[in-house]
């Protein structure tokens, strides 16, 4: 005997209604369930109908709601993550917000103390009135992206760092000796336009440093300093919004101070200093002494201190090694390169000099040795330096390039020359020791400071005309 339509569609509602499930409705149920739901108001029953079928309607409609409702996407955490047990109590207070009263662009940011390169065209500086400015066309214009909700006349706070993995996704601290809050972790998914700010409870850091690897994933090293040092690590796998229970530094590296520390990726980190080379691979929980091939004693010898670590990806990074004779004073330099997160490291170039390095990728590379800069695309075979601009006598420099063509560079010490001039020392009587923020265009063959446009600084800049990006 044949079934018919209707037929069919009342046996499978009762299927469902009994099994109390979707698993077994068909698409023709599914798409008749739900032009009914969308197409056919909620009538009155009418008198003489069963209860039956009155609740049968009524499941079916609960079931139509379950079978139809969009269904959540699973995000995954990174390998070997903390799960949401191990990252609840310090930072898990109620965050703030504090939205940001963006004034009209401004053509200069005023005396820059510090700043990040994030693309040939976007970049975040911090100036001496502790204001953080963002600009997206090369430093033509700047926009005041401090959160003025928490920033006033009444609360003084210091902005010394900021971190900004892209242009859109920046992080702060601050920290208020009175406040009961502690250490205070900003952050921005808008590029400035908005901040919240996580307390830490009970956390005190004079030192700290923070850093992000993904939008989700970033650390938090601090150090209360003083006579009690005590440095730890933080890791976080949402933003910031909660982090893991605090790794004693002291007890995993035997360093009692605070060391630099970068992360390659969730899980892979480096720590460095004066003769020291450690890596990890499990999100700072354990460290161990990195192996180190070959460096070229025949051309540098000494005691070797290890830079900052320039990443490249989550498995490549370089580490300019200084080697310094019984005075401190650099005597060579080689790079260190590492393929595998840190663990092991080759040398790639040695030089009986000491310059300041920015590595854009695994072959381009600019050094700066004071007022001269030279570059590689093989990271073997160097072109013509050329003079710069750049402050004579450097004590230092930190170089950020964004490409081949467009970098900053944050230099210390010397004297500045503007516009070059000098008396062929290349010294400028009379001009004062000054830190200051260039820019390049050109690959380094020039130079411009970023900021601090008031002829009667006591830089000696003028406000330069606004590049092309």
């Amino acid at each position: 005997m044949t079934m018919s339509g209707d037929d069919r569609f009342e046996r499978e509602m009762r299927s469902v209604i009994r099994e109390a499930g979707s698993s077994g409705a068909s698409p023709e149920l599914r798409e008749r369930v739900a032009a009914t739901l969308t197409v056919r108001p909620v009538q009155p029953a009418p008198s003489g109908v069963g209860w039956p079928l009155v609740a049968a309607a009524g499941v079916a409609i609960v079931l139509a709601a379950v079978v139809l409702r969009p269904q959540p996407i699973s995000t995954a955490l990174p390998p070997a993550a903390s799960t949401a047990s191990d990252q609840v109590g310090v930072g898990s207070a109620v965050a703030a917000t504090a939205a940001t009263e963006i004034p009209g662009p401004m053509q200069h940011p005023g005396e820059v103390q510090t700043g990040q390169l994030l693309t040939a065209t976007d970049g975040v500086v911090i100036n001496t009135a502790g204001s953080i400015l963002t600009t997206h066309d090369g430093g033509a214009t700047w926009f005041d992206v401090t959160p003025s909700a928490h920033y006033g006349a009444s609360t003084e706070h210091d902005v010394e760092r900021v971190f900004f993995l892209d242009p859109q996704h920046g992080w702060f601290a601050t920290y208020d000796v009175g406040s009961p809050d502690g250490l205070m972790i900003w952050r921005t998914y808008d590029g400035g336009t908005g901040w919240t700010g996580q307390p830490m409870p009970g956390l005190r850091a004079v030192n700290w440093q923070l850093g992000f690897v993904t939008p989700t994933v970033g650390w938090l090293a601090t150090d209360p300093g003083g006579e009690s040092p005590k440095p730890e690590l933080r890791m976080t796998t949402n933003s910031g919004d909660t982090w893991t229970d605090p790794i004693d530094l002291i007890a995993a590296t035997g360093r009692s101070t605070l060391e630099q520390i970068a992360f390659l990726d969730g899980q892979h980190g480096v720590m460095t200093g004066d003769n020291l080379l450690l890596f990890t691979s499990d999100a700072g929980r354990t460290w161990s002494p990195a192996y180190v091939g070959a460096t070229d004693y025949n051309v540098v010898e000494g005691t070797p201190r290890y830079g900052a670590v320039h990443v490249i990806s989550a498995q490549k990074a370089f580490v300019v090694v200084d080697w310094l004779d019984p005075q401190g004073r650099t005597r060579g330099q080689t790079i260190l390169e590492t393929f595998d997160g840190g663990g092991v490291w080759a040398s790639r170039y040695s030089d009986a000099r000491h310059r300041f390095w920015d590595f854009i990728d695994e072959s381009h590379w600019v050094a700066v040795d004071d007022e001269w800069v030279a570059s590689t695309t093989d990271g073997a075979s160097w072109g013509a330096s050329t003079w710069t601009g750049l402050p004579a006598g450097l004590s230092s420099a930190v170089l950020q390039f964004a490409d081949p063509m467009h970098g900053w560079a944050e230099v210390a010490g010397g004297t500045a020359c503007p516009g070059g001039s000098g008396d062929g020392t290349g010294l400028c009587a009379g001009a004062a020791v000054v830190p200051m923020l260039f820019k390049t265009i050109d690959g380094g063959s020039t130079w411009s400071p970023v900021g601090d446009c008031d002829p009667a600084s006591s830089n000696g800049f003028a406000c330069p005309s606004p590049m092309p990006s």
